[in-house]
């Protein structure tokens, strides 16, 4: 199943081709991390699973004294990222082709992933991966389906208007997901609080996409 995720990557580069991403930062996704992230910090930040890298772009455009490590496994849609940052002569973000169950590098002082974990088939690995690259007391945001959503969009889909053939492959067309509500998710970080929802716009084409700020508790 892994092997047809990447597959599927490799051939739909999500979320496509960019020239100006001025104004992502309005998205209230990008919002809430921008806002974790202070102005004047020189963090080490994980991307975990960037995609083209247009939201990693636009954060290292905003935050130029972190250093932002955007992974992911379609080196086609880095290679639109990778673009994107040499020709705005971005020295702060570092594009690199892996799985995130692979990635080795921990303690970064904060990650967020954004529409990736409900299409890893191996889910404890990538919870115990998500905890692992979390430095100690170091921030944690994800971006995950709703399954009251999806199913509602699976039952609207061929009635829904996409705005690109890209997006509607991802949402209806992806040879594996899943979705979370809020308490399983709580179950699954069950040493973890959540401590901010996000909900996102546009829930029938989006699949409900919901942003969670989780933490580590303190003991």
């Amino acid at each position: 199943m892994v092997s047809e995720v990447e597959h599927f990557y490799q051939n739909n580069r999500f979320p496509g081709e960019y020239d100006d991403i001025e104004g992502v930062e309005h998205n209230p996704f990008v919002k809430s991390i921008l806002d974790n992230i202070p102005k004047d910090a020189k963090w080490s930040v994980l991307d975990a699973g960037c995609g083209s890298g247009m939201i990693a772009n636009r954060i290292a455009e905003l935050r130029p004294n972190i250093r932002i490590h955007a992974i992911d496994i379609s080196q086609p849609s880095l290679d639109i990222g990778e673009e994107y940052a040499m020709a705005h002569h971005l020295d702060n973000i570092f594009f690199r082709n892996y799985d995130l169950l692979d990635w080795q590098h921990e303690d970064h002082d904060f990650v967020y992933s954004m529409g990736v974990l409900h299409h890893i088939p191996n889910e404890n690995h990538a919870i115990e991966k998500y905890k692992y690259c979390t430095a100690n007391w170091g921030k944690l945001m994800l971006a995950v389906y709703n399954p009251y959503w999806k199913f509602a969009q699976k039952m609207l889909g061929r009635f829904i208007s996409w705005p690109n053939e890209t997006l509607r492959e991802d949402q209806m067309e992806h040879p594996f997901e899943r979705s979370y509500t809020q308490k399983q998710l709580t179950q699954l970080f069950h040493d973890y609080t959540i401590t901010k929802v996000v909900q996102g716009k546009d829930n029938l084409r989006n699949g409900g996409l919901t942003l969670y700020e989780i933490r580590k508790d303190r003991t």
